[in-house]
C-alpha cells in the first residue's frame, strides 16, 4: 500500500533471510512477548516454513503478522490475545497471482479483539485476484474466541488504504467462536488485565480461558 506514513513505522520484528536453502531456516519461534503499538509484530519480507508464537500479547492498532513475500508457511498460535489491534494477517497479495503460495493459521486458546476499523482475522491487500488468494488461507482454530464486532475477513484497497468487509463464506475457517467477552482489566501492558473475565459459552472451561497467560 503507497502510505508513507504507514511505512514509516517500522515492523517490530522483520524477517528477511539470507540464505533460505539451510535444513533449518526458516523457522522461529515467539514466546513471552508483548507488542504495542501501530506497527505490526512480525513482518514477513522473506519466505519462511513454520512460525510459532507463544503466549504472546499484541496491544495496539497494528497487525499482528505482515506478509509481504509469497509463502508456503505454517503459522502456530497458542496462547494469543489480540487486544484492539489490527489484522491478526495481513497479506500484501497486491495484483499478483497466486502459484503454489498457501497459508495454513492453527490457533489454539487465544482471543482475537480486533477493531473492525483497523482490519480482520485475515486481510488480503489487493485489488484484482483477492478472490484467489483468499483461498490459499486456511485457518483452523481450537478454543479461540473473537470478539463480536471483529471482522472475520476485510480487503484492503491498493490505492486507498481502505479496508472493506469481504465475504468470508468460501474461507477455510474451523473452531473459531465469536461472541461478546470482557477483558479483566484496562488496555495496558500487563499481560493480567488482558484475561478474558467473562464470556458466555464459546470455551472450554476444563482448560481454562483462552488468551494470554
Amino acid at each position: 500500500v503507497d502510505d508513507p506514513a504507514r511505512d514509516a513505522v517500522p515492523a517490530a520484528i522483520c524477517w528477511k533471510v539470507p540464505d533460505a536453502a539451510g535444513a533449518r531456516s526458516g523457522r522461529a519461534l515467539l514466546e513471552n512477548v508483548v507488542v504495542l503499538g501501530t506497527s505490526c509484530a512480525l513482518e514477513l519480507r522473506s519466505s519462511a516454513k513454520q512460525i510459532t508464537l507463544r503466549n504472546v500479547l499484541r496491544l495496539g492498532t497494528g497487525p499482528l503478522l505482515q506478509v509481504v513475500a509469497r509463502q508456503k508457511l505454517e503459522l502456530q498460535l497458542e496462547h494469543v490475545t489480540c487486544r484492539q489491534s489490527g489484522s491478526l494477517l495481513r497479506w500484501e497479495v497486491l495484483d499478483q497471482k497466486p502459484t503454489d503460495d498457501h497459508i495454513r493459521l492453527e490457533a489454539r486458546d487465544c482471543v482475537f479483539d480486533i477493531l473492525p476499523t483497523h482490519g480482520g482475522l485475515l486481510d488480503f491487500v489487493g485489488q484484482q485476484h483477492v478472490a484467489d488468494w483468499s483461498k490459499r488461507v486456511k485457518m483452523v482454530g481450537d478454543n479461540c474466541l473473537v470478539a463480536e464486532q471483529s471482522e472475520v475477513a476485510v480487503r484492503t484497497s491498493i490505492t486507498t488504504a481502505e479496508c472493506v468487509p469481504w465475504d468470508s463464506s468460501e474461507l477455510e475457517l474451523e473452531g473459531i467462536t465469536q461472541e461478546r467477552f470482557t477483558f479483566a482489566g484496562p488496555f495496558g501492558l500487563q499481560p493480567g488485565d488482558s484475561a478474558v473475565q467473562q464470556n458466555r459459552n464459546g470455551v472450554d472451561s476444563s482448560r481454562g480461558l483462552p488468551g494470554v497467560i
